[in-house]
C-alpha cells in the first residue's frame, strides 16, 4: 500500500523549485525521480516548470525507470485485472499502464521509447538524446 502524502511527489518544493526563471544552464535530476512524480499531467507541469528554470539553451537531464517486468501470460493477466479494477468505485482514475506500487512508493515504469518520446512532446520538450538502456534523456 502506497503512502501518497509522504511520497517525495507531495514536495511543494520538489513540484515548484523556489528558484527565479533562467537559473541554471543545466539541471540534473538523478535516479528514478522522473518515474517517481505520480500521473503523466502532474509530470507535464513539473517538466514545464524546470523548463523554465533552465537558461536559453540550457539542458536538463534526467533518469527514469523502464518496465522490466517479463510480457509474458501472468503479465497480461494482471494488466487486463486492473483495467478491471481500475472501473470500479473508489479506484485511482489517474492510473496509467506502468504504474507500480514498489517498496511503499509510486513508480510509473515506461514501457517502450514511444510512449517516453510522447509524454516529452506533452509537455513541449525537445528531447537532445534518449539512452533506452541506461535509463536517461537530455532535454532543452
Amino acid at each position: 500500500n502506497c503512502d501518497w502524502s509522504s511520497d517525495v511527489c507531495s514536495s511543494d518544493l520538489f513540484l515548484a523549485p523556489p528558484f527565479k526563471p533562467g537559473s541554471f544552464e543545466f539541471i540534473l535530476l538523478a535516479g528514478t525521480m522522473y518515474s517517481a512524480i505520480p500521473g503523466r499531467e502532474t509530470r507535464h507541469r513539473w517538466l514545464q516548470r524546470v523548463r523554465r528554470l533552465c537558461k536559453p539553451n540550457g539542458l536538463i537531464m534526467l533518469s527514469f525507470q523502464i518496465d522490466t517486468r517479463a510480457d509474458g501470460r501472468f503479465h497480461r493477466l494482471t494488466e487486463r485485472l486492473q483495467s478491471v479494477f481500475q472501473t470500479l468505485p473508489g479506484t485511482n482514475p489517474f492510473y496509467q499502464k506502468g504504474d507500480i506500487c514498489q517498496g511503499g512508493h509510486f513508480f510509473h515504469l515506461f514501457r517502450d521509447e514511444t510512449e517516453l518520446k510522447k509524454e516529452f512532446d506533452g509537455a513541449d520538450a525537445r528531447m537532445m538524446e534518449l539512452n533506452w538502456s541506461h535509463q536517461y534523456a537530455v532535454l532543452s
